[in-house]
């Protein structure tokens, strides 16, 4: 079992061939999207879970009751890509941000294994993903927002 829900998304992305590395909450330092050759494009996730958490209503008089306590977790997933090598060609994979809402939406992550998440997760829904291009850095960023239904 995964020590965090991140942990359990990290490993079950890396299980799904998008052939990018996933890290939780930010890359290590030193992590480089373009390769000592300048050209060579190495994408990678980012993770950042407990954004938030709502509770689902009470049907069963909630947890302090007896009951089942279980919730909506926002999650933020980010690709980091870098938008051109140093001589301006495009580097950015147009089809990887839809590779990874495939992947992700609808999940309920792995269901044994030592990469499974911490509790039950009932699905994931990805509820948004824009794209953001910082020129100065050449770098795109697809932030995605997750709802993970989960036992709390």
């Amino acid at each position: 079992m995964s020590a965090s829900l991140g942990a359990a998304i990290k490993a079950y992305l890396e299980t799904k061939g998008l052939g990018i590395q996933f890290f939780k909450d930010a890359a290590p330092d030193g992590t480089a999207l373009l390769a000592s050759d300048g050209k060579t494009s190495t994408p990678y996730g980012t993770i950042i879970e407990g954004i938030g958490l709502r509770m689902d209503p009470m049907e069963d008089g909630g947890p302090a009751n007896g009951g089942v306590a279980t919730a909506k977790e926002l999650v933020q997933l980010d690709l980091w890509q870098k938008w051109q090598d140093t001589t301006g060609k495009v580097c950015e994979s147009p089809t990887l941000p839809d590779a990874i809402t495939r992947a992700i939406h609808g999940s309920r992550l792995l269901t044994s294994g030592p990469n499974t998440p911490p509790g039950l997760v009932y699905s994931i829904s990805q509820e948004g993903r824009i794209r953001i291009l910082d020129r100065n850095s050449g770098i795109v960023q697809h932030a995605y927002t997750l709802g993970v239904h989960r036992v709390v």
